[in-house]
């Protein structure tokens, strides 16, 4: 009986087991799918065509409201206008 690779979520660092669960891969880094949200709101991002979310200054990803890349920036307190 050979054994199954065990993959460790990187948010939550528990063992995902892979009879129960789906694994989210990003930036070669293994998630539990509850476990991938935004690196700000905690937003659970989307599982699959993840490979263009802009990441924070930890190296988390970001869901397309917190993505301030493209965002225009407040002269006054130097923070990003979201769209609401």
């Amino acid at each position: 009986n050979p054994q199954k690779p065990v993959f460790q979520c990187h948010k939550c660092r528990s063992d995902i087991d892979l009879d129960r669960h789906s694994r989210v891969i990003f930036k070669e880094r293994s998630y539990h799918p509850h476990c991938f949200t935004c690196g700000n709101c905690a937003r659970v991002l989307p599982s699959t065509d993840n490979k263009s979310l802009s990441l924070n200054h930890l190296g988390e990803p970001l869901c397309s409201r917190c993505d301030t890349s493209d965002s225009k920036t407040c002269v006054a307190c130097q923070k990003a206008i979201l769209a609401e």
